[in-house]
């Protein structure tokens, strides 16, 4: 059902314009966006926005002993404000049921992965800071410079992950 405004304007419109009756034109400013240019708009900021405020998490990964699974998060505000969007270890000791947080100092926002080595060693390797090895002993996280077996480990990790080779 058209109604009556619409239906008017479509007939004055079509009908030619007497004396009484200015001819339509154009409005003179620039013309505003359209609903669908609008609505694509919309989309593109939200999906914009999705995107770029998801953090990547990790799943538990469990070492070759099976003593240790670790996951990553980024935490944010509490971490500070040179290392909130910096990655954190939370390796959790299964016989023990405790959990020991490291914050690295990678960030989310580069590509890194992590892995373990043979002997229960976590391997991060890190576009922006590098390969590092990271030991549990006696309660606490000690963070290292990787060796040599471990940085292959490290690269192989990235390689599975990205599917592609890290630069060197």
């Amino acid at each position: 059902m058209v109604s009556g405004i619409r239906f008017s304007y479509i007939m004055r419109a079509a009908s030619r314009p007497g004396p009484e009756e200015p001819a339509l034109t154009p409005p003179s400013g620039p013309t505003p966006l359209g609903y669908p240019a609008v609505k694509l708009v919309l989309l593109f900021l939200c999906a914009l926005a999705l995107t770029s405020c998801s953090r990547r998490t990790s799943g538990p990964a469990i070492s070759p002993s099976g003593l240790y699974s670790v996951e990553t998060d980024v935490p944010g505000e509490s971490a500070g404000p040179t290392r909130r969007f910096c990655l954190r270890l939370k390796i959790h000791d299964i016989p023990s049921q405790k959990t020991f947080l490291f914050q690295t100092g990678a960030s989310d926002t580069q590509k890194w992965a992590i892995g373990w080595s043979p002997n229960n060693v976590l391997i991060l390797y890190s576009s922006d800071i590098g390969i590092y090895a990271y030991e549990t002993r006696d309660g606490f996280i000690m963070e290292r410079p990787a060796t040599e077996d471990e940085k292959e480990i490290g690269r192989a990790v990235y390689e599975k992950k990205f599917r592609k080779q890290p630069r060197a």
